[in-house]
């Protein structure tokens, strides 16, 4: 068969397949990447350029009666900054044989079964490490705390690390398997070069135990570096020891102190976000509600927001809610329907929904309003190849097969960080 015929025939089936259906195969797990819309805009340089208000019009003259032709202040008007936000890349490999290209090709209705399992899968890797990545880019996917308990080597090269239960969130970890990660300790890549790899072999969720494979250095290094000063975990490339390759996510975004999108947010507060201390507590509607006042008094709050918490939060709260109910009028003596899927209540600023998100850690919760948010860059997720006219496959080299790429360049942009609250140190172990 003649290979370029067959690469024009995979991509026009290609499009005529999926083209206009990524988005809608988009896993509806991947909540924020759904609600969260994707916004194309004019590349500047190596930056977006949004224009941001950081101070609100001063220059107010106060008289009083009689005061005749009073003096006026100097006027003061608001401020604005451009926020600079570099889209961040992300890229994912599929490959096809000759064979099943082969069958593929011989019509539309073929290459939509030999296709559709790994163009699911593909989208729903890419989108997954980008709902990752928007709550936790430059944080990392889990923590060990400092202690040699915490870590066992049942060879060699592996190691078994106990994830602390406020870092845990089962599904970010869910299908890893084969994945590479790396280790910071004390903001120090533990080990380098090939011995910084580290394979993640299982998980035990019970447990929050995680079987890594890596080379004998690399397995020492990390125990020695747990031992001293525990560990984050971050997937390989998204931080190589000195750069992070990743976007800022929401909570790196309202936990910085400092220049945030190249606006410094210490001489300009409203370019900062809350941050609301749960004490190691137990999370509650009052919790809550004493964080939301942080963005409504200090932020000007007066949206709906959704409340992102881990599932394990969210069923001690609907149990809390389940235990305060009252039967009303709606009551049937017959039918007894109790369980929701979000919590919606009014306060301050409107509506409340509070959201289980099974990649919100256990110890973590996000109250955001939707539409401040806005995925900005290059491209959403694409299979086509950038530059290339819309190609999607290409023939291997010395391999009998083809590849296909899906790929991203975007960052999350927060245009009123104080109206964002991020909640830490909720401890649903707690009494």
């Amino acid at each position: 068969m003649s290979n370029a015929i067959s690469v024009q025939q995979l991509d026009g089936f290609f499009k005529k397949n999926y083209a206009d259906k990524l988005l809608n195969l988009v896993p509806e797990i991947n909540k924020l990447v759904k609600a969260v819309p994707f916004s194309q805009r004019n590349r500047i340089g190596e930056d977006y350029s949004q224009p941001v208000i950081v101070s609100m019009e001063q220059g107010v003259t106060y008289a009083g009666p009689g005061s005749g032709a009073f003096a006026l202040e100097i006027p003061a008007s608001m401020a604005t900054r451009n926020a600079l936000v570099k889209g961040f890349q992300m890229v994912i490999r599929g490959q096809m044989d000759y064979e099943v290209a082969a069958l593929a090709s011989s019509d539309e209705t073929s290459f939509g079964r030999a296709t559709a399992t790994q163009v699911k899968n593909m989208l729903a890797s890419i989108t997954k490490r980008l709902e990752i990545s928007m709550f936790y880019g430059r944080d990392g996917i889990g923590a060990v705390a400092t202690g040699a308990g915490n870590i066992t080597a049942p060879t060699t090269t592996t190691r078994v690390i106990t994830l602390t239960n406020g870092s845990f969130a089962p599904n970010i970890w869910a299908g890893l398997r084969n994945a590479i990660i790396v280790a910071r300790s004390n903001n120090v890549l533990v080990s380098s070069g090939a011995d910084a790899r580290f394979r993640v072999v299982s998980l035990n969720f019970a447990t929050r135990q995680v079987t890594l494979e890596g080379t004998t250095a690399g397995c020492t290094a990390l125990s020695t570096a747990v031992a001293a000063n525990g560990c984050d975990f971050f997937f390989v490339t998204s931080w190589d020891g000195t750069n992070f390759n990743e976007m800022l996510g929401l909570k790196a975004i309202l936990e910085t102190s400092g220049t945030l999108f190249g606006i410094n947010n210490t001489q300009f507060d409203l370019f900062s976000g809350n941050v609301y201390d749960n004490a190691n507590a137990r999370l509650t509607f009052l919790n809550i509600n004493e964080a939301l006042e942080m963005a409504v008094s200090i932020g000007g709050l007066d949206e709906d927001v959704k409340c992102y918490v881990s599932p394990q939060t969210w069923m001690r709260l609907n149990t809390d809610l389940a235990a305060n109910k009252v039967n009303d009028y709606s009551y049937s003596n017959t039918i007894l329907e109790n369980g929701t899927q979000a919590i919606a209540y009014y306060s301050v600023n409107g509506k409340i929904e509070i959201e289980a998100h099974p990649c919100v850690k256990r110890s973590d919760a996000f109250l955001v309003p939707i539409k401040r948010m806005r995925r900005i860059g290059a491209t959403d997720v694409t299979f086509a190849n950038p530059g290339k006219g819309g190609e999607i496959f290409r023939e291997l080299d010395g391999n009998a097969g083809f590849e296909m790429r899906a790929y991203l360049n975007q960052a999350l942009f927060v245009d009123e960080p104080r109206k964002f609250v991020y909640i830490r140190n909720i401890n649903n172990l707690a009494v």
